[in-house]
This record gives structure tokens, C-alpha cells and sequence, in this order.
């Protein structure tokens, strides 16, 4: 089995997930401190996709929305999951043991807003429920097995980085890279028009 993983602000789709899993949080800079994985699965189909989303009001995110209508139009999910961040912000993390850290559940933040507010967003979106959960390790997996979608934390160190891959397919490696500050929709978009506009002349 390989796990694919992604950075903040990166997703990843494959549409053949098999006995491979999708993952973020597996370093400490990406830790889902405040940020939210949103896990989309078709487990029919055995297709599935993770997009690290950072944290921020989704309603203002124009970027993020529309790197996530995109991975619905690859996926059409039927079950969809977001796993939140729990901590205040990095620096609780690294408190002491004797300075226990204040979770999200303990304290009720601007973070934990934002995951509600991106639940509400991601079922009005498709029309379909929406679970959650705290990811209180600060990481997130999600794997089908026997036609059941299964999200977890990380506890292997075993883990492809696809941090340096550029948006696109990898059709060798069976999966497609987003990343929210370099759609892949608008290349697409300017590719579409100058091939319309070779073919009038």
C-alpha cells in the first residue's frame, strides 16, 4: 500500500484509490493546526481525493471553491468528510506538558467557525450530508477497503510527498495534483480558446 500526501493549499484525486491511501499532516509544517482536510470519496466507484484546505472564511475563498468544483466534477463524491484542525494556533502545540494545550472543543475560535461554516458550504454545495471530525493529531488519512471509506490519522512515516508536483495528471502514478495558487482550470480555460481560435482561422 502507498500513501500519497499534500501540502497546505494542494489536493490530489484517484479516481482508483485500491489498496493506496491520501493523506496530510504528516510534517510538522503542515500540521492541521487550524487548517481542514476535505476528503471526497466515491466508494462505488473506489475513487477518492484529499484537498489540504487552509484556514479562512470559505465563502471569500474564490480560489479554493473553485479548485473544489473541480475535484467534485473529477470525483462525484458520494460521501464527503472534513477533518479539522483543534488547536488555537501553532504555538499551542508546542506548550509545555505541564501547560496543557486549549483545543478547539475547550476554547470555541474563529478556527472551529470556519470548519462549520466550510461543512454548511460543502452540503449546500452537493446536496449530500457532511460529516466531521477533530483531527486531534493534526494529520488526516482516509483508505477504501471493501467498498467502505475509512478515515484515520497517520501513523505510518511511510509517505510519498507530492509536495514538489506541479498541478497536471500522472497517469504512470494513477493520480491528478491541484493546487489552489496555480488552477489548473484556467490554463484549460486559455488552451480551450486558442485552439477555438485556430480552427476559425
Amino acid at each position: 500500500m502507498a500513501i500519497y500526501g499534500v501540502v497546505m493549499n494542494q489536493a490530489v484525486f484517484m479516481s482508483s484509490l485500491g489498496d493506496n491511501a491520501l493523506a496530510t499532516g504528516y510534517k510538522s509544517s503542515e500540521y492541521l493546526y487550524s487548517c481542514s482536510a476535505i476528503i471526497l470519496t466515491n466508494a462505488k466507484k473506489g475513487a477518492a481525493g484529499l484537498y489540504h484546505y487552509p484556514s479562512g472564511n470559505i465563502y471569500d475563498d474564490s480560489k479554493s471553491t473553485n479548485l473544489i468544483d473541480c475535484m467534485i466534477r473529477d470525483i462525484r463524491p458520494t460521501e464527503v468528510h472534513v477533518a479539522y484542525g483543534t488547536l488555537e494556533d501553532a504555538t499551542d502545540f508546542m506548550k509545555s506538558d505541564d501547560e496543557p494545550s486549549q483545543t478547539l472543543e475547550d476554547k470555541p475560535s474563529k478556527a472551529l467557525e470556519e470548519a462549520s461554516e466550510l461543512v454548511d458550504y460543502l452540503q449546500g454545495l452537493l446536496n449530500i450530508s457532511v460529516s466531521s471530525s477533530p483531527a486531534t493529531r493534526v494529520s488526516a488519512l482516509v483508505k477504501i477497503v471493501d467498498g467502505v471509506v475509512q478515515y484515520a490519522e497517520i501513523e505510518s512515516a511511510s509517505i510519498t510527498d507530492l509536495g514538489s508536483y506541479t498541478t497536471g495528471k500522472y497517469p504512470d502514478q494513477g493520480f491528478k495534483v491541484y493546487w489552489k495558487h496555480k488552477p489548473y482550470w484556467r490554463v484549460y480555460s486559455l488552451l480551450l480558446h486558442l485552439k477555438t481560435a485556430c480552427a476559425k482561422n
